[in-house]
């Protein structure tokens, strides 16, 4: 019995500890900061295919293969942007630019797109992919340094899949909301808002340490996650 209440008590511990009041400002900058690729992945690499195909009068030619293209060399633009995010090391810098551009050219590529040139398409989801990867590149390493090895895989598995199924999920329904009420560059907005409030994540985020912690910094207690490095 005092076995199973402490294994219980662990259990407890477990889940609460992230968010225990010293870790609760870090989990919520990893809820907001994925919200901007959240939402421009489903947007850009889901909901754009059946915008061109069938939303834009007249359609985009070959846009399913517009779309596949744009996603293989998307394996690529990842491993890019990580080698990007290693080489310049400043994470800030790098999501600041990102986000500032997508909000800025969301409304705008979503508009050129709508004029139904498939090279303009092209081009324009292209750079989309760039920004995205650059921003993901610089995201992840910055996520992992913000918390400690002790509650660093449960509490980027919640702010991360919050932002993923919320954001992610309901982007291609408010993209179509606004382009069934308003006009064709109006679902760049949705880019847009993300990209703000993937900004103010990252406005409210700690200052980190050059060095991300080390096990010898923090000893880890027999119950606790697995590091992710």
């Amino acid at each position: 019995k005092e076995e199973t209440q402490k294994e219980e008590t662990q259990s407890r511990s477990a889940l609460a500890e992230p968010f225990a009041l010293d870790n609760r400002r870090n989990l919520l900058v990893a809820a907001l900061l994925p919200c901007l690729p959240a939402a421009t992945y489903y947007i850009v690499f889901i909901w754009l295919a059946v915008y061109m195909e069938t939303i834009v009068s007249p359609p985009v030619p070959h846009a399913f293969m517009i779309i596949t293209v744009v996603n293989v060399l998307s394996i690529l633009l990842a491993f890019a942007g990580g080698a990007l995010a290693d080489y310049y090391g400043n994470y800030r810098a790098l999501m600041t630019i990102s986000a500032v551009c997508l909000a800025i050219v969301g409304p705008l590529f979503l508009h050129l797109i709508g004029n139904g040139h498939p090279g303009v398409a092209f081009a324009c989801q292209a750079v989309f992919a760039i920004l995205l990867y650059v921003w993901n590149g610089a995201m992840l390493p910055f996520m992992i340094k913000s918390f400690p090895p002790r509650v660093r895989l449960r509490s980027l598995s919640i702010g991360y899949n919050l932002a993923l199924s919320i954001c992610g999920g309901f982007s291609p329904f408010a993209a179509t909301l606004l382009v069934d009420n308003f006009d064709n560059s109006t679902p760049g907005y949705v880019i847009t808002v993300f990209a703000l409030v993937s900004l103010l994540g990252l406005s409210i985020a700690p200052n980190q340490n050059d060095e991300p912690e080390t096990d010898t910094q923090q000893a880890l207690p027999p119950s606790t996650d697995l590091e992710l490095t």
